[in-house]
């Protein structure tokens, strides 16, 4: 088996400009795993990747989801990896949502591995980093990164770990650097309504703002 994937990398574009020694390291380290069409994989701002995914057969779909749409979309196809950049850049946190798109077969390498790889070779890490550096020239991107980064942080907050997850959201909202908020506030989304919590000197005061705030 370990001679078969080293067979598959070595024919890959990212990892043919490694080293053979660190081709057959990779090999050694990678797990197999198959995983069936519609399988969600991660999801955008939520999941934290310990792993980078290479693609052996199938394809995959990434795309950020707001309102029901999937906007910066993008598809892998075999000999392709997602994961990457999430770790060394992002946490870990995946920036957009993938699923897969048709049967597929991965090699699955752990993240110690992976970033062993990276420090022995600067050309290795240099392919994620740059395609980051990339993708944050779009600012649609680079919003979707701040958001993610912001939904992980309050999230470890004890204040908000009793949030629904799949029913919270975070806007990010500028303010120019002579402003000072008067009243600290959450806001959170839940159906239609989106909920908003004011923390006062007196307590909490909840109440409801309906989606007229969407334009932010």
């Amino acid at each position: 088996m370990e001679d078969h994937i080293y067979k598959f990398l070595s024919g890959s574009p990212l990892f043919s400009k490694l080293p053979k020694k660190e081709v057959s390291f990779v090999a050694g380290e990678i797990e197999v795993k198959k995983y069936p069409r519609n399988t969600i994989m991660a999801v955008q701002g939520r999941t934290k990747l310990d792993c980078v995914y290479i693609i052996r057969d199938g394809a995959l779909e990434l795309f950020y989801e707001t309102d029901g749409q999937k906007r910066i979309k993008g598809n892998l196809d075999p000999g392709e990896t997602f994961g990457g950049v999430s770790i060394l850049m992002n946490a870990g946190i995946s920036v957009r949502t993938v699923q897969v798109v048709a049967d597929a077969t991965l090699y699955v390498l752990p993240q110690k591995s992976f970033l062993e790889v990276c420090t022995r070779n600067k050309q290795f890490y240099e392919h994620f980093a740059g395609r980051f550096r990339t993708q944050m020239t779009n600012d649609a991107y680079a919003s979707i990164v701040a958001v993610g980064q912001a939904l992980h942080f309050i999230s470890g907050l004890v204040p908000f770990t009793f949030c629904p997850k799949k029913k919270s959201a975070v806007w990010r909202i500028p303010y120019p650097s002579s402003t000072i908020p008067k009243t600290p506030c959450c806001l959170f989304r839940e159906n239609q309504s989106w909920n908003i919590s004011i923390l006062s000197r007196r307590g909490p005061l909840n109440g409801t703002l309906k989606k007229m705030i969407k334009k932010h």
